[in-house]
């Protein structure tokens, strides 16, 4: 899917965000922060700890025919 996806800018709400690897490391993970255009479907159980989910959730394929201000955001 990263040739759907476009890379953003200093702008990004989480371009200073500094992630970890697993849970309760120090480790960082590199990422690349992307512009919110694509919708994914993906599959997560439903294990979830202050708004996020506690186990990876795997994407499962775009949906090109959807936009993101189609889809309604969790609460």
């Amino acid at each position: 899917m990263r040739w759907l996806l476009n890379p953003a800018g200093p702008g990004h709400a989480w371009w200073h965000m500094r992630l970890t690897v697993t849970w309760g490391s120090r480790e960082p993970l590199a990422f690349t922060c992307v512009e919110p255009e694509l919708v994914v479907e993906f599959l997560g159980d439903t294990a979830i700890d202050s708004g996020r989910w506690r186990h990876p959730v795997k994407a499962q394929r775009a949906r090109t025919d959807l936009r993101p201000t189609d889809i309604t955001p969790f609460d």
